[in-house]
Formats: structure tokens, C-alpha cells, sequence
């Protein structure tokens, strides 16, 4: 099963969210459920990188994605930032729903996302934003 946590902080903003496991749906490869969560997860973490070129600390392993925004993000983007995550957490209840026993979500505090790395799939973050905006 996949196990998806999304973070909240006291005002109820989404600040990060943690997606481990998998689903056991389909043959490695072909697991429809795995390929949609995947896809949302990762699409959500794209949009808030390369559309609203916030700094995230990811963390990414074999079967898990951890993904915290960092504090002080200004007012406009933490308004974008919360439509892109809000629609994940929209698709991935919609998985949930249609999928059962395969997807499981929860709502957390803050603290309870376990602490990540700035790495970004195994590369030094900084070093991969200079390059890009080196060829823009």
C-alpha cells in the first residue's frame, strides 16, 4: 500500500508531504496506482520548482518522496504553491476513492514530516538551480 502524508501547519497550509510504499496493483512497471501517485507527486514537486522556482528540500529513495517547502516563501507564491499542492491532494483522494486498500492518506502536522536533506535525486540543489538559470 501506499502510505501518503501531507503536512500542515497551524494555519492548515500544506508545508511538505511524505508518499512511501507501493501499491501492489499491476506487475513492476505497470502498476496503474504507483504511476498515478507518482505522477502527481512528482508533477506537483515540478510545478512548485520550475513554475514558481521555490526551494524545496526533497528527499527520494527506492519506493518514497519527501518533499518540504522551505519557511518564508512570500504571500503571492505560498497562494500558487497552496493551488498546486491542494490539486494534488484533490487527485491523489480521487486514487484513494476509486483504488481501495492500494492508497493511504493522512493529514499531519508539520513536525511530523521526518527531516530531509536538500538534495534533489541525488544532486546538490544549489549546484542543479545555478546551471539552470545559467542556460535561460
Amino acid at each position: 500500500m501506499i502510505s501518503v502524508r501531507i503536512a500542515r501547519d497551524s494555519r492548515g497550509a500544506i508545508v511538505g508531504f511524505e508518499a512511501t510504499g507501493h501499491a501492489m496493483e499491476g506487475p513492476h512497471g505497470r502498476d496503474i496506482v504507483c504511476a498515478s501517485v507518482s505522477a502527481l507527486l512528482q508533477s506537483a514537486v515540478w510545478g512548485l520548482e520550475e513554475h514558481l522556482d521555490l526551494r524545496l528540500r526533497l528527499e527520494t529513495d527506492q519506493g518514497r518522496l519527501s518533499c518540504r517547502l522551505s519557511p518564508g516563501r512570500d504571500q503571492a507564491r505560498g497562494k500558487e504553491a497552496a493551488a498546486i499542492l491542494e490539486t494534488m491532494v484533490l487527485g491523489l483522494s480521487r486514487i484513494e476513492e476509486q483504488y481501495p486498500g492500494r492508497l493511504s492518506m493522512a493529514t499531519v502536522r508539520s513536525s511530523e514530516i521526518s527531516s530531509i536533506r536538500r538534495k534533489t535525486h541525488g544532486r546538490d540543489y544549489n549546484r542543479r538551480r545555478s546551471v539552470r538559470r545559467r542556460k535561460e
